[in-house]
Order: structure tokens, then sequence, then C-alpha cells
């Protein structure tokens, strides 16, 4: 099979501009091979389609788009060389360099142990992406970001033809976007994934397998994907350094080895100094903890309480701000261990806006203050209001909480709290995190703790996870919450997106759609040896064209 896709694009390549070269071996950089574990295999590192922190991890250093992180994890051009904004902000014209070539590399096949296609990156390339990504059979996870540009909901929703999209080539190295209106945060957008570059005849010589192995890749990243193998507990992805890559002496590292591990092998590893870096959970940071490594603690996920909206109590507003105002925060915060953070909030504290943590920008504290006797009169307007509709509706002592077992203490005050004030006698349900997944994802529970984590460094990952249509599993059913998040995509000024975000953070905090218990730490470690290594804390990627062993 894999032989026949491959003939199938060589015989693409011959046809047209793809001619196949013959090379030597690559360089292998100026410095050693890095090393980093990875917790499942990608899978698929479409950049279009690909979700799931391991393969952005890996799209992010095999791709390139206009704009990249720099070591410092700040906003550079990447595959573009120039770029112009006209003065309201709707208009923008890349330039990129003429004598990049795609990376193709396939040993083993019938041409030579390394191909390298003479297809150059071009303004194209990055039409089609686009095209792609809003195409309505793509499906792609992240096309709604990016509608700002001129026409993208439409030819998304399929009113309009990819030709009427913002996006055009204006000769081969010449691209512009055009915005419906600015967006202070569209330099971001084009530097995430989805917004990579893809080669249209080499895409479609692929026959639907695009990203799917090493041989349907093409890269214009720092670096190539030089093994793919997801044999039976043998899954791991080898990344080498690009000779092809624009700029190939910024490429300080030779590549790295990212190997799928369990946590106790990848700890064990670490500690042998076989891995150059780690990510530890707080439960995990526990085994090596005290050790002198380069430690960074971060915060990119919120632990709460999610009410079921399709639960027959929890459909009612009033009930919800019952228990939402109904939270002594100062009560449980002693249960908390020195991971747990308490959190009167939703988007926890490493999460950025235009680089600058959002958390200072919108305050910390927007959840409804503890009230305990407002909250038992919205709770009797609406038991009132249900029993109106349903004589026989039950009483709330018939609902249970699902937890997971590293929260059963905040739960038990929080429980203990809604017993003295509100009378309510709910019963909890502490399960392993196998069992207690498996339920969540079958919906299969009154309220629920859920845990939501980060995969953009924006707001947005946080908060769209909980939109009516999410496919996370923690939708709050509130159309009002719909509306109010998405108008942060169309505001113009930084501060308005701010507040945007912060209006809809507030609706959801004060209807009691979501209540936040506390923010969870995690732990980003590196070897003593490693240098130049940027780990971006709020989507967990990491950037290895920097990085040196020592």
């Amino acid at each position: 099979m894999k032989k026949r896709l491959f003939l199938k694009c060589l015989a693409l390549f011959l046809c047209g501009a793809f001619l196949v070269t013959i090379v030597g071996c690559s360089s292998q950089g100026s410095d050693k091979i890095l090393s980093y574990s990875l917790t499942a295999d990608p899978k698929n590192l479409d950049p279009q389609t690909a979700n799931g922190a391991d393969a952005l991890l890996i799209i992010d250093n095999i791709f390139e788009g206009l704009y990249r992180k720099d070591a410092q994890g700040n906003l550079v051009l990447g595959a573009a060389s120039s770029c112009e904004i006209n003065e309201d902000g709707t208009e923008y014209r890349f330039v990129l360099p003429s004598d990049v070539t795609w990376k193709y590399y396939a040993p083993g096949n019938a041409v030579s142990e390394d191909q390298t296609i003479t297809a150059k990156v071009t303004a194209h390339d990055f039409v089609y992406a686009f095209e792609r990504l809003f195409d309505p059979q793509t499906n792609a996870p992240s096309a709604s970001d990016y509608y700002c540009i001129k026409n993208a909901q439409a030819v998304k929703e399929g009113k309009l033809p990819p030709s009427e999209l913002g996006v055009q080539a204006l000769d081969d190295y010449t691209l512009m976007f055009t915005l419906s209106a600015p967006n202070p945060l569209f330099e971001e957008l084009l530097a995430e994934p989805a917004a990579k570059p893809c080669n249209q005849e080499f895409f479609e010589g692929t026959t639907g397998r695009y990203g799917l192995s090493r041989e349907t890749l093409l890269c214009n990243g720092p670096f190539y994907v030089s093994e793919w193998s997801n044999a039976n507990d043998n899954d791991y992805v080898r990344i080498r350094k690009n000779d092809l890559y624009h700029d190939p002496d910024s490429v300080v590292s030779a590549g790295a080895n990212l190997t799928v591990r369990s946590n106790d092998a990848a700890i064990a590893s670490f500690e042998k100094g076989d891995i150059d870096s780690i990510s530890l959970s707080a439960d995990d940071y526990q085994m090596i903890k005290g050790t002198k490594y380069p430690t960074t603690a971060y915060q990119n996920t919120v632990v709460g309480i999610l009410l079921n909206p399709t639960e027959e109590h929890f459909a009612n507003d009033n009930i919800r701000k019952a228990f939402a105002m109904d939270i002594n925060r100062d009560d449980f915060a002693s249960t908390l261990t020195e991971d747990q953070l308490p959190a009167a909030a939703i988007v926890p504290p490493s999460v950025k806006l235009d680089g600058v943590p959002y958390r200072e920008q919108a305050g910390d504290s927007l959840a409804p203050a503890y009230n305990p006797e407002q909250a038992r009169s919205l709770l009797e307007q609406g038991m009132a209001q249900l029993k109106k509709v349903n004589k026989n509706v039950s009483d709330l002592n018939s609902l249970t909480l699902l937890a997971p077992e590293e929260a059963a203490l905040p739960v038990q005050k929080i429980l203990q709290t809604w017993q003295k004030d509100l009378g309510v006698y709910m019963k909890t349900e502490i399960l392993p995190q196998d069992e207690y997944q498996q339920r969540l994802k079958s919906g299969d529970y009154s309220c629920a703790v859920v845990t939501v984590s980060s995969s953009k460094d924006s707001p947005a990952s946080i908060l769209e996870q909980f939109e009516t249509n999410s496919s996370s599993g923690y939708s709050c059913g509130l159309s009002s919450y719909d509306n109010a998040l998405n108008q942060a995509s169309k505001q113009t000024q930084l501060s308005e997106v701010t507040n945007a975000y912060l209006q809809a953070e507030s609706l959801l905090l004060n209807s009691g759609g979501f209540i936040p218990i506390y923010y969870q730490q995690s732990y980003f470690i590196t070897q003593n040896n490693i240098d130049g290594l940027f780990f971006d804390n709020a989507n967990e990627r990491l950037y290895f064209q920097n990085a040196r062993k020592k």
C-alpha cells in the first residue's frame, strides 16, 4: 500500500513541477539530538485537521507559518521575509523568499535514501491551506478562529466558493489577506498550526492520507520527520534539522527523538538522563521533587464543577445560580495542596492575550461572592418554578456529584457547605481516573468535577470548551454565553477583545454554568545541560530550534 502511494506521488512529481532530486545524506546540525516523551502517538500531522497536544507540538517544529515564536516566545516573521499592513488593519501583504524548497524525506523507496522535491514554498501553498481550512468537508477544528478573514465564514458554511475568500496570491511569492474588520490578534493566529502552508499537488497525490505517515508529509519548518513508528508498544517520532529551511544557520539543534512513554517510564528515563525535558502533573512531580533540575511551574488548567444543563434541576437558571453563589472559597482553600491554587475565575493564569497574562488584564476574582442567604432564596424560587411545570419533580437530594479522587477533599467541603446553607444533601461519587473519564464522556452525571486545559495561548482555548456545540463535552448549553463569546472575534481593538472575553467569562460564572474550584499547577523540567529550549506553558508546546545540549 505504501509503495503504491509513493509511486503515485512520484508520478505526480514527475508530471509537473515536482522533480525528484537525488541528494546525499542531510546534515544532522551543529549540536546533539534532544529527547522528549509524548503521551500518545500523534496519528495525524496535517496542520489543518490535527488536534491534540502531541500532534500540535510536532507540527509547530516541522512546519512554519508566516509567523513563528522565537527562543523567548516572541512573535517574529517565519516563512515570510516581510509584511506590510494597511492603515486600517484590514490588509496584510506578505512577501516570501523565492528560494525556499519543500523538504520531502522517504528513505527506502524507489529513488534514493533521501529524496527532496524541487517544488518551492509559494504564496499559493498558503492560499490552498486556507481554502482547505474553510472547506466544509475538511471539518477543521480551528476554522472559526479565522472568521475575521473576509468571507471565511460564508465559505465554511458553503454559501460562497473558495475563490471569494480573502486570501490571494498576487504572484508566486506575494500573499494578500483581506479581513472583514481589523483583528489585533491576527498575526498571532498566523503562527498557529492551522495557518501552516499546504502544497496542493502533493496533498492531492497522497489520495486522502496527507499527514498520516512520514511518506505523506512535506515540511517547510526547521525540522522534518525522519522516522515515524506507531507499532504496538513502540511509538515514536524522530525529527531532524531541515537543510532546506530558509535559515538553516539559525537552527541550533540537530533534532529531537520524541517517544511515547507512560508517565512512570518517562520519569524513570528522565532521572537516568535518557530524556532531556519532561512535563509533569503535580502528582508526578512529587516523585522527583527536591532535585536540582531547572523547573518552571505553570497553571494552564482549571478544575471546577459543571452543572449538567440537560439535568432537570440544572436547566433552571435560579438553581444553577444558587449553587454558584454558595461557594465559600475561604473554607475549602485549606483542603487544597500546594499545587492547587484557589480559583475565582475560569481562564488559568498561564494563558496570555497578546503576550500578556489574561488574568492580569481581566482581573482574577470574577466568581459570585459567597452569599448563603441569597443562594437559599434563588434555590427556593427555582424549585417553585420547576414544580409549576412538574409537581412531582424530585428534590435535590436525589442528585450525585461525580468527582475524581484528587478532588475529593475540596469537594467534600463544598458539599458540607451546600448541606449547611441550602439543606441539600447531595451524594458524591469518587471514582478512579479511568472510570471517571468514561462517565464524563457518556454524560452520565447530574453534576461533575471537570478539568479544562488550554490548547492554544488564548482565553478562547478555555472558554470555547463551554460553548453549546463544543466537542469537549463541557457545554453549558447557554445561547447567551455563545453570543457573548462570539463577540470577541469581532472586536477591532485589543482592549475590546479583552473586554469581550471578560464579559463572556463573567456571564458563565454568574449563570452557574461552571463553578471554578482551583487552578492545577504543572511543572516543566529540563536537565541541567540544556539551553534555549522554549516551552510555551499555555499550550504545552516545545520548540527545539534554539535548543542546545551542552
